[in-house]
């Protein structure tokens, strides 16, 4: 039994179908936003001795005396931090300066042995480019007797999972999660049951988290279980390999699809590189698909169970390389592609602009005093130029206008990726295009307009489905 995660009372919607037993509207347990959780099991026994955990009188959860509680700061959006402290008991147990302000690690502060009526008061806040203090965790942690968890049993049958509670009563609230997100509230009943079909296969975990009758949260108590594969995809010919190269454009892939027998779905949906090409029965019919528009390279395919009533399945994939010389010599020589490659000097000229411009900056003497001033580190790490990386640092004179000119030179080349995002994906290469659309928002940031189209179009890309469309 683990103390829960205090992530997990964020109330997200996941795509699980409950029955009525579960309250649908949306609700959420006590605590909303404190990142305050521990990466200890909970002693054994309802008579262990446990440190309550508060947060401005919200929130209430267990961890053992002795372990350490993890700390994961979260800023708000677009913040620049200088400095994160924390505090306990008005000392400060910790300080540094924080040179990418992206997202902040956790950081572990251990539970000392503590008398009831003492009192641990626990703080984190940073100090932002302006000089405020803004304050990211508040608790209190104090000795109280832990009480015990509910116990409950699952059983799964086909595609649903039967969850029952050994005993309801004396029991407030109780909030079930699926994968550590909240699906709803248990109503008064002992039992309920989920359609599991929009799991992937594999393991997961349920976990409930009860309320007593005065509302304190009693210690999580967790599950695991197991969903099978529902339909498998295999390629007929050629066998036990996964390249195909397509001599002939009229060529088809024979693919069959499996069905598993706890999988209740009378159709399957087949994908290729993201285009829906067809609806079909499986263990039934053979299937050739065709080929001939699909790029060379890596290319997935993808099946996926349908029931009827229109919920999918996460589907089941296999990957093959395929080399598509009609596609090639066809989209070689557009004029959509001749733009990619006149616009790639225009990336290298861009990139160097900038490094050139740095260079520049670090030699004026304004640049050497702000290094020996300035208590953080000045680096980008090793890692490639970035918009985030140089706002991060203000120089005066020279130095500032040559940061600021290589600032300009990393955005232009982030907007040549984004040409080039766009032109890969108007020729249907979509894994080029989503390089492309990463390494902008990776210049750019997603601050900037820049950034934020290209993480729009990236967004976009990934939940692309295409229509359906008759076989060639």
């Amino acid at each position: 039994m683990k103390f829960i995660p205090a992530n997990i009372f964020l109330f997200a919607s996941l795509s699980i179908l409950a029955q009525e037993t579960l309250a649908q509207e949306t609700v959420k347990p006590p605590t909303p936003s404190l990142h305050l959780q521990t990466c200890d099991t909970f002693p054994a026994g309802p008579d262990a001795h446990a440190i309550l955990c508060l947060n401005n009188g919200k929130m209430r959860g267990y961890a053992p005396i002795g372990s350490m509680i993890a700390l994961k700061p979260v800023p708000p959006p677009g913040t620049r931090i200088m400095r994160l402290v924390i505090a306990v008991n008005n000392r400060i147990v910790r300080q540094e300066e924080i040179t990418d302000s992206r997202t902040l690690e956790t950081y572990y502060l251990k539970i000392a042995p503590v008398a009831e009526t003492s009192r641990r008061n626990v703080v984190v806040f940073i100090v932002d480019d302006t000089n405020q203090r803004i304050t990211l965790i508040e608790a209190t942690l104090f000795a109280r007797e832990a009480p015990s968890p509910p116990k409950f049993t699952t059983k799964i049958e086909k595609e649903r999972m039967y969850l029952t509670l050994a005993d309801r009563k004396a029991l407030g609230n109780i909030y079930v999660y699926i994968n550590e997100e909240g699906i709803g509230k248990l109503d008064e009943n002992a039992s309920t049951d989920f359609d599991l079909r929009q799991l992937s296969p594999g393991t997961h975990k349920t976990r409930l988290v009860a309320e007593n009758s005065d509302g304190d949260l009693l210690p999580s108590v967790e599950a695991e279980f197991v969903v099978s594969p529902r339909v498998k995809l295999e390629i007929l010919e050629p066998k036990m390999t996964y390249f195909v190269s397509l001599t002939n454009q009229n060529m088809g892939l024979p693919v069959r699809v499996l069905r598993s027998d706890d999988c209740t779905a009378k159709k399957t949906r087949l994908y290729i590189a993201g285009e829906l090409v067809g609806e079909y029965v499986p263990n039934k019919l053979d299937v050739s698909v065709s080929l001939r528009d699909v790029p060379s390279g890596k290319v997935e395919l993808e099946a996926v169970a349908v029931g009827e009533d229109g919920v999918e399945s996460p589907g089941e994939t296999l990957e093959i390389t395929l080399k598509n010389e009609g596609w090639e010599n066809r989209t070689y020589s557009t004029p959509t592609y001749h733009r990619i490659l006149e616009n790639l000097p225009f990336i290298e000229k861009a990139e160097k602009e900038a490094q050139s411009w740095i260079a520049r900056a670090k030699a004026e003497p304004a640049y050497q005093n702000y290094v020996r001033t300035n208590t953080r580190t000045v680096t980008d790490n090793g890692r490639v130029t970035t918009v985030e990386y140089l706002d991060t640092v203000r120089l005066p004179g020279k130095a500032g206008e040559y940061w600021a000119t290589a600032r300009t030179a990393v955005v232009e080349e982030a907007q040549y990726h984004l040409k080039n995002a766009d032109l890969y994906r108007a020729l249907k290469m979509k894994e080029a295009a989503k390089r492309e659309y990463r390494r902008a928002i990776l210049l750019a940031g997603s601050n900037t307009s820049t950034g934020s189209s290209a993480k729009a179009g990236l967004d976009s890309l990934n939940k692309e489905r295409r229509t359906l469309k008759t076989q060639s």
